[in-house]
């Protein structure tokens, strides 16, 4: 479902020269960590596996890796989006795209499994909004109406201004949560249309300030990477084996393993820079389209 919608950001630049062929490779590697999430949760690999054995602590290491797909996607957004023009048609034709696979879906479980489908579900196939059905669509949906009035500010704003933006951003949506393990500012840990604006705001202000246009290695961007993810997944363990001996049981250690994490953030924001660095053109002696 996301894989559908992050295509649609890609715009006509792809016939221009200057065409970042990182971008989209990055939209790949997206793509595939959202399959894996979707296989080591909804899958249910992670609930039928021991916590603290080896294979269960692998398969974490695989899914923290990946955890930074959706903010992928919304940092990517930010960064295609910021300088161009909204057209409401592809909308439209998104939601469209939306309906031909959930009705479809919807259709084959009528023929295999009948007994699975109700009229509920296929209401909400239809209409994904009246019980959230699909939440990236709906906050992507509410986040693409206000893309325009994001641009202005951020072409308002001085840059102080938009960094203190971004700071209170990260404190109330990511340090301060993930300190006290609540949803204090209601983000729904990242499942919100209030998540995906902040990413926005984000990638659109990576672009503004051209940050992954500056000339530094872009080892460091891998590097940064791997340790956030080595991090996230030490800290697990480490926590699951203090409340295993203080406790006497496996209370959740999964306090840096979501969306507003800091350390995932990092994650999705070193990637932008990394594959935007790529030079793929150069790599490989690309032609300009058309």
């Amino acid at each position: 479902m996301i894989m559908n919608m992050v295509s649609k950001e890609r715009s006509k630049d792809a016939q221009k020269v200057d065409y970042n062929y990182g971008i989209d490779l990055f939209r790949i590697l997206a793509m595939i960590m959202v399959i894996i999430l979707h296989i080591l949760s909804h899958g249910g690999i992670w609930e039928s596996s021991t916590t603290l054995t080896i294979h269960n602590e692998l398969t974490w290491l695989l899914g923290i890796g990946a955890y930074c797909a959706v903010n992928s996607y919304a940092l990517i957004s930010g960064y295609v989006g910021y300088g161009k023009k909204r057209k409401y048609s592809n909308l439209f034709y998104l939601y469209f795209e939306v309906l031909f696979y959930t009705l479809t879906s919807t259709a084959l479980f009528a023929y295999f499994k009948p007994e699975w489908v109700t009229i509920q579900l296929v209401i909400n196939a239809i209409i994904p909004f009246l019980n959230n059905t699909y939440w990236y669509f709906i906050g992507y949906f509410c986040l693409f109406f206000f893309m325009p009035f994001f641009n202005i500010a951020l072409d308002t704003f001085d840059k102080v201004t938009i960094e203190k933006l971004l700071f209170t951003m990260f404190i109330i949506f990511s340090l301060f949560p993930t300190l006290f393990h609540s949803d204090i500012a209601f983000t729904n840990n990242g499942f919100s249309f209030l998540w995906l604006a902040s990413m926005y705001i984000t990638g659109a202000w990576i672009k503004k300030r051209k940050i992954s246009e500056m000339h530094y290695n872009n080892k460091i961007n891998l590097l940064v990477y791997l340790i956030c993810v080595i991090f996230t997944w030490f800290s697990k363990i480490l926590i699951e084996i203090l409340n295993l001996n203080i406790f006497g049981n496996l209370k959740d250690g999964t306090y840096l393993i979501s969306y507003t994490s800091p350390t995932i953030i990092v994650c999705s924001v070193t990637l932008l820079l990394f594959f935007f660095s790529l030079e793929l053109r150069k790599m490989f002696n690309f032609q300009a389209l058309g």
